[in-house]
């Protein structure tokens, strides 16, 4: 009889090993549109900001009166394993300029990852916050004098899911944790150094201070990317 309630106890614990492991293998998130958050597919992503600056070694601002993104999403259901990969996003920069009034232009790859770094807030998530980064940003920068340099790294993030009907999804370039880097500089030091850089919405006036980024998803509230557990 003992013998037989040990063979039970082992087949027990052996089943609730097994149960672990399908639920740490289980789908964690989903990724769809704010009326279906669920169902295997992509979708385009548009976001839209007004100004940014990029600092680079605390002392030099590059300014864009306009930024945004496009990209593309890939929706269904993720595995819980963290940092994933959901789509890919391309910054995107206009009206530019940098010290003495000089002109740029930024051309940045389409390559750059979207990724979703924690596990999203339990459904409904309406309005909830998904921690992210977007890893993988190359941008030549290239100045009216003739000369270029490339900004590369990557960005912490945050999503806000679309609220309710009426309002669209967030997406916010956080100033904690980048990694930013310019390099390769064929410009005078005074124009645009290498070394490290961070990037967010300009301060007061023309000098060096940076807040976060927010840009609004647009298009249909109904298309928006909804993400949740």
């Amino acid at each position: 009889m003992l013998n037989k309630l040990k063979v039970v106890a082992a087949a027990a614990a052996v089943s609730g090993l097994l149960a672990l492991g399908g639920a740490s293998s289980a789908q964690a998130f989903n990724v769809g549109t704010h009326a279906t958050p669920v169902g295997s597919g992509s979708m385009g992503l548009t976001a839209n900001a007004s100004a940014s600056r990029l600092v680079v070694n605390g002392t030099l601002p590059l300014n864009c009166t306009t930024t945004a993104g496009v990209g593309t999403i890939n929706t269904g259901a993720y595995p819980n394993t963290y940092p994933t990969t959901i789509g890919t996003l391309q910054p995107q920069f206009s009206n530019c300029t940098g010290p003495s009034g000089f002109a740029f232009t930024v051309s940045c790859v389409n390559t750059s990852q979207l990724q979703v770094t924690a596990t999203p807030p339990a459904h409904p998530a309406t309005g909830a916050t998904v921690a992210g980064r977007i890893t993988g940003i190359s941008c030549l920068i290239t100045f009216e004098l003739g000369c270029t340099a490339t900004a590369t790294g990557t960005v912490p993030v945050s999503y806000v899911n679309p609220n309710g009907s009426t309002t669209g999804g967030v997406l916010t370039v956080l100033l904690a944790g980048q990694a930013l880097t310019v390099s390769g500089s064929t410009c005078p030091a005074a124009v645009l150094p290498n070394g490290s850089a961070q990037f967010g919405a300009p301060g007061s006036g023309s000098g060096t201070a940076l807040g976060n980024l927010s840009y609004a998803v647009a298009g249909a509230v109904s298309g928006h990317p909804y993400i949740s557990d």
